[in-house]
């Protein structure tokens, strides 16, 4: 966990990180209220966009306040992450998305970011409004914006909550003896694990 930030008041200018790969069809439907919230203080936003360049095109927003970055190794990835408040990760509801993990999540919450999203895969681990903010709807989407434009101590709020959580729960030295376990157990059943996956090609 990082905690380089975690004693750092957020500035007057909100920082936002969107980081995807094909993710088109999972930021659409928020774009307009995305902009939305951006005409009424247009000053008060930044975003860090990597790799996602139609997304960047499409923020309505001064050049200098919002910055594009191609795809880039990680460690480039989490500095730029470092440097944000909030991690923008929408998910459509589909079965594609249900297969994934949290580690997007995760990572954002280990530099005490809040992680703004729909509740699809992230509401398993992280609960609304404590350790992030979720929304179904463009009009959830907005209050959640507004209220953070008006009061961004509550962003810092759910990124430290959020870093504590994966600070107690979910650092991989606190699952060690667990991931030793499941080896052993697979190797124990290589065999038969074998045998069935022939039967499957």
């Amino acid at each position: 966990v990082n905690s380089a930030k975690s004693k750092v008041a957020i500035s007057d200018q909100i920082k936002i990180l969107f980081g995807a790969l094909n993710r088109q069809n999972d930021w659409r439907p928020w774009i307009d209220t995305l902009n939305s919230i951006f005409s009424k203080n247009p000053s008060k936003w930044y975003f860090e966009v990597v790799h996602d360049r139609d997304f960047y095109e499409q923020l309505n927003l001064p050049v200098d306040q919002k910055k594009f970055t191609p795809l880039c190794v990680y460690d480039e990835y989490l500095k730029i992450m470092s440097r944000c408040d909030v991690s923008f990760m929408p998910l459509e509801n589909n079965i594609f998305n249900n297969c994934k993990s949290d580690l997007k999540a995760v990572q954002a919450a280990s530099y005490s970011l809040a992680i703004l999203s729909t509740p699809v895969v992230y509401s398993r681990s992280f609960v609304n409004q404590k350790t992030a903010a979720f929304f179904n709807s463009k009009e959830e989407l907005f209050e959640i914006l507004n209220t953070w434009s008006d009061n961004p101590e509550l962003i810092r709020n759910i990124g430290r909550n959020a870093q504590r959580y994966v600070a107690l729960n979910r650092l991989y030295c606190n699952q060690i003896d667990k991931k030793i376990e499941s080896f052993i157990d697979l190797w124990a059943r290589k065999d038969s694990i074998n045998q069935e996956l022939l039967k499957r090609i």
